[in-house]
């Protein structure tokens, strides 16, 4: 640790991004007082802010916030914030039903045994619910007044699975390790939470990874202003200016730093990281970088973003198409063409597991189109479909080794300079935001072994836009030569 940097005595007590709606009145400061005084809860500052800026209220007294965002590294104490406001819901607010999710069922079963704590440590609390720990309807329950009658009032606590939320009917749902939500669980829960006349959801994490789509899509609208019905509060570093050995650096990301862990203990893991050559692993977990920022993505997630362009289309007919496929087994076919204006632009048009659909789709492509060329990279394992692609009739270009990676740095340069486009397809951003580069040679290529994202989409991309110039360029040049014979 540098000497001569003087540290605070904490973390910064407020976020760096920081967005909440207008409101009328609150029960923020009410929740943070009954949480010290009736709970017996010793919150940090910081934790009483983010409880306090969640329960504001308009003024026919819903939720000015139905959707609340929490990012903060982990050790920081997010799960404190959780408790205070399951309780005060259950208690003070009257809450029927509050649903906590984890993306794993121990998880969930942790915040359950963190609560349970909390409730026997309050004879207040404790003498008006009971604690079911058992794997059958964990959670915590009212005693109704007469045996035998349901529990007025309930926290439980439930795992997510799969495409799981439909269930999620409630007065307020806790997404905890919300990077984990996939998109496919909001929109199955989103119709049963839109029926709950008063809703508020908790989208609690650390920082998200390249395959956190609706988190993003949350923090996209806090950057763009949308704040209406949203509070969103991140405790991180500015992922495009910061300094992972500085310690002034830490203190912005960790508000509890110097309450529940040491400068010492940031220190050391600083130290561990940069001996293992994983910085990114730290940014990530300690600084609140997200992954397609920690993981030092080769093409820069702001001029992909830039790049996108939803509506545009490819002209004509005159397409390449591409293949690549992993050793994982899973394939894509991208078609790449030109646009009104001159830009490239490429579409996955197939992405799926290894199958003879892979053969027929690019089959039917040829037939439909006027297709240039097609090609794959014959130095990895979509080599082995250049015979089944002969065998159907399908002339295949074979890029080597050399030609992949001047195909994947002439892919990023196009992006750079704005002269490539793209519609905004999740499977081709995931694998850009986590297109890490590795050396070969005297060159670079796309690192296709990927433990977050399918980079078979940037990798088949890359060749088609390369072998798309190169194709476009050689009409180019018979052209000319044709002019130049027949003029003199």
């Amino acid at each position: 640790m540098t000497s001569a940097l003087v540290l605070p005595d904490t973390g910064v007590q407020t976020p760096r991004i920081d967005v909440h709606p207008l409101f009328f009145s609150s029960v923020g400061e009410d929740a943070v007082s009954w949480t010290h005084e009736v709970a017996g809860m010793s919150l940090f500052p910081w934790q009483d802010y983010v409880l306090e800026n969640m329960l504001t209220m308009k003024q026919d007294g819903r939720w000015a916030a139905p959707d609340v965002g929490l990012i903060v590294p982990r050790q920081n104490g997010k799960g404190e914030i959780i408790q205070a406001r399951e309780l005060f819901g259950m208690f003070m607010l009257r809450e029927k039903k509050i649903i906590h999710t984890a993306h794993e069922f121990k998880s969930a079963k942790e915040g359950l045994s963190k609560l349970q704590n909390v409730i026997a440590r309050s004879p207040e609390l404790s003498e008006k619910v009971q604690v079911k720990t058992g794997n059958t309807e964990p959670g915590v329950y009212w005693i109704p007044e007469k045996r035998g009658e349901p529990s007025p009032r309930m926290i439980q606590f439930l795992a997510r699975s799969g495409g799981s939320g439909r269930g999620f009917s409630c007065d307020f749902l806790v997404m905890d390790e919300a990077f984990a939500v996939t998109m496919e669980m909001v929109d199955a829960m989103e119709p049963t939470m839109g029926a709950v006349p008063n809703a508020q959801t908790l989208w609690a994490s650390s920082a998200g990874f390249a395959y956190s789509h609706h988190l993003a899509a949350l923090r996209k609208r806090a950057f763009d202003g949308d704040n209406d019905d949203l509070a969103f509060m991140e405790w991180s570093v500015d992922e495009d200016d910061f300094d992972p050995g500085d310690p002034r650096e830490w203190a912005k990301a960790n508000p509890s730093a110097g309450y529940l862990m040491s400068w010492d203990f940031l220190n050391r893991r600083f130290k561990t990281s940069k001996a293992a050559d994983n910085l990114a692993g730290f940014a990530r977990e300690h600084l609140g970088v997200w992954e397609m920022f920690a993981a030092n993505s080769e093409i820069p997630e702001s001029k992909w973003r830039k790049a996108r362009m939803s509506s545009s289309e490819i002209v004509d007919d005159r397409v390449v198409v591409s293949l690549d496929v992993s050793a994982a087994r899973r394939a894509s076919v991208v078609v790449t063409g030109a646009t009104a204006d001159g830009s490239v632009q490429s579409e996955v048009v197939f992405n799926d597991e290894v199958s003879p659909d892979v053969v027929a789709t690019v089959r039917s492509l040829v037939d439909r189109w006027d297709v240039l060329g097609v090609c794959l990279d014959a130095s990895g394992p979509a080599g082995q479909w250049l015979s089944a692609l002969s065998e159907v009739g399908v002339e295949v270009k074979p890029f080597g080794s050399r030609m992949v990676a001047q195909a994947d740095g002439g892919f990023k340069e196009k992006v750079l300079s704005g002269r490539f486009v793209h519609v905004g397809q999740k499977i081709l951003d995931h694998a850009v935001l986590a297109g890490v580069s590795k050396p070969t040679g005297d060159l670079w290529v796309f690192d296709r072994n990927s433990d977050i994202a399918d980079m078979t989409p940037l990798k088949a991309a890359s060749l088609g836009v390369s072998h798309f110039e190169f194709l476009i360029g050689q009409e180019v040049r018979h052209l000319e030569t044709a002019e130049e014979s027949w003029f003199f």
